[in-house]
C-alpha cells in the first residue's frame, strides 16, 4: 500500500488506503476471535492468548487517533471496528450482561477519548497550516503559495493572467504616519482587492508593499 501511494499519491487513494488498512485489521480481529469457541472452554495459554485478542479493537481505536482524519471519515472507520467487535460479544457473553455492558462502554471510552485527540490534533494543523500560507497582517495568501498554485495552474495547461504592483509611495506613510497606519493602509488595499476580484481569481501579498492577482 506504500509503495501505491508513493507511485501515485492522491487524496482518494489514501482514503481507500486508510479505510483498507482499518478493515483488514478489523477482519483479522474477527478472524482470530472465530478461532476460539468460548474464553472458557479453551486451555489456560490459549485463553489467555484470547484475551490479548480481545483487546484489538481498544488498540486500533487508539490508533485511529493518530490520524489526522475528520470527524466523519473517523466515525466510519469507528463503525467498521465496531461492527466485528459487536460480532464477538454477542458470540462470547451471550449469558454475561455485565460484561457485555462493561466492554461496550470501553469500546465507547476509547473513540470518544480517540475523536478527542483527531479534534486537537486537526485544529493544530490547520493553525499551522494558517500560519504557513496566510499572510498574518492582510489575511492574503502569501507568496510561497502564489508560487505553488501558479505551478499548478501551469501543470494543468490552464491559462491565466497575473498582474504584479505595489503601492505607490508606501515608505512616504510609513515615514509620515507611522508603521501602525502603514499596516492599515496595507490591510485596507488587501480588501478592496479581494473584493474587487472574482472568487476564481487569487490574489496574493507578494512582498512588504508589494501585491500580485492571477
Amino acid at each position: 500500500m506504500a509503495y501505491f501511494i508513493k507511485k501515485c499519491c492522491s487524496a482518494l487513494l489514501i482514503k481507500k488506503v486508510v479505510a483498507l488498512s482499518f478493515f483488514l485489521l478489523s477482519f483479522f480481529y474477527l478472524a482470530s476471535m472465530m478461532t476460539f469457541d468460548s474464553l472458557n472452554d479453551v486451555p489456560s495459554i490459549f485463553s489467555m492468548t484470547c484475551h490479548l485478542f480481545s483487546m484489538l479493537p481498544y488498540l486500533i481505536l487508539a490508533i485511529v487517533g493518530l490520524f489526522p482524519l475528520t470527524i466523519r471519515g473517523s466515525l466510519i472507520l469507528m463503525t467498521f471496528i465496531f461492527c466485528p467487535f459487536t460480532i464477538v460479544q454477542s458470540l462470547f457473553y451471550q449469558a454475561n450482561v455485565w460484561s457485555l455492558f462493561n466492554n461496550t462502554w470501553l469500546f465507547v471510552l476509547f473513540a470518544g477519548i480517540s475523536l478527542w485527540l483527531k479534534v486537537a490534533q486537526l485544529s493544530m494543523l490547520i493553525h499551522l497550516y494558517r500560519e504557513s500560507t496566510v499572510d498574518p497582517l492582510t489575511k492574503l495568501i502569501n507568496r510561497r503559495v502564489l508560487l505553488r498554485s501558479i505551478e499548478h495552474l501551469k501543470s494543468g495547461a490552464i491559462k491565466f493572467s497575473d498582474i504584479m504592483f505595489d503601492l505607490y509611495r508606501f515608505k512616504r506613510i510609513n515615514d509620515t504616519f507611522g508603521h501602525i497606519a502603514g499596516d492599515k493602509v496595507l490591510k485596507e488595499a488587501a480588501c478592496v482587492l479581494s473584493n474587487s476580484v472574482r472568487s476564481t481569481d487569487i490574489v496574493s501579498r507578494y512582498g512588504r508593499e508589494e501585491f500580485a492577482i492571477v
